[in-house]
């Protein structure tokens, strides 16, 4: 599912970035496993599935990952725009 879009910025280039965080579904057969499908368009591919001991656990820790990741990208020097602004991942509700 399509959670949010922006607008990455390296090195003077301008990209879009998806957040995308699948629905949680159970794992396998057992009863208290739980994942999350991720992607992060634009900036990394292929990324694996976050696991958690239920629903709600897979899907913050998946949330969680992908706020650590723009986190990084925009330590590594890269900016996250929306509507022109930068975006402060502290406004998603956790630390990043």
């Amino acid at each position: 599912m399509k959670m949010a879009s922006f607008v990455g910025e390296r090195d003077g280039r301008q990209f879009e970035i998806t957040v995308d965080i699948g629905q949680p579904y159970q794992w396998g057969t057992d009863p208290e496993e739980w994942a999350c499908q991720v992607a992060l368009r634009g900036l990394h591919e292929n990324l694996p599935d976050v696991h958690g001991l239920d629903a709600f656990q897979a899907f913050c820790l998946a949330a969680r990952f992908v706020l650590t990741l723009l986190a990084e990208f925009k330590e590594e020097g890269g900016r996250i725009l929306s509507e022109g602004e930068d975006v402060l991942l502290e406004a998603y509700g956790f630390r990043s």
